[in-house]
């Protein structure tokens, strides 16, 4: 069949630098979360039915920072909120780690309260 790269990889490479795991990752975006859906919930206020999924990939330098910020998908339609959640996750730091460059994949999804 197959042959899927499997977690155990990693077992053998351990001088080489790995990746940033999810969990890491995930907990920052949870960290910087509140201004991204600030952003939200100003145009909340013009667009009351504004709602939908925010899906975005970038790249995590080691040192932190992000290069390579790409918008996947979007359901919000509006261009300028769309710029503004970009430059603000763009201003994300992620910490220095001794990595390699991590490529991500990852989603918001915005919902009135």
């Amino acid at each position: 069949g197959i042959d899927l790269p499997s977690s155990r990889q990693n077992e053998y490479s351990s001088s080489q630098k790995g990746t940033r795991d999810m969990e890491s990752i995930r907990k920052v975006f949870e960290q910087y979360k509140g201004g991204v859906y600030a952003l939200y919930s100003k145009a909340l206020r013009q667009y009351p039915e504004l709602n939908g999924k925010f899906m975005f990939q970038l790249v995590i330098e080691a040192d932190g920072s992000i290069t390579d910020l790409k918008l996947i998908v979007s359901e919000l339609g509006i261009k300028e909120l769309e710029q503004n959640i970009l430059a603000k996750i763009n201003s994300i730091r992620f910490g220095a780690a001794a990595v390699t460059a991590t490529a991500v994949q990852y989603k918001f999804v915005f919902l009135p309260h």
